[in-house]
């Protein structure tokens, strides 16, 4: 079995000061953090326009008011059925 020979200086690669190695790395992380920040600003206002945004003095979303007086009327509605029902069946 034979060994294979160590590759010549041209084709070994060569190592980069830490020092570059290191500004090269921080300045990758900025772009990093400059494009996190850009992706999650583009996410918030994306679920804010499919949630609709907050309403102005109120910490709920323009369809969380609405689905609560959507609710309020079923019940208004629900209660109203049951007098006109109670009704129906006195005058029978």
């Amino acid at each position: 079995m034979e060994i294979a020979a160590l590759p010549t200086k041209e084709q070994m690669i060569k190592q980069i000061p830490k020092e570059t190695y290191e500004a090269k790395m921080a300045a990758i992380d900025a772009k990093i953090a400059v494009l996190r920040t850009e992706s999650k600003a583009l996410h918030a206002k994306r679920k804010e326009v499919i949630d609709g945004g907050k309403m102005q003095g109120s910490s709920m979303t323009f369809r969380e008011t609405l689905n609560s007086y959507v609710n309020e009327l079923r019940v208004v509605n629900a209660k109203k059925r049951t007098l006109q029902t109670s009704m129906k069946s006195c005058s029978e």
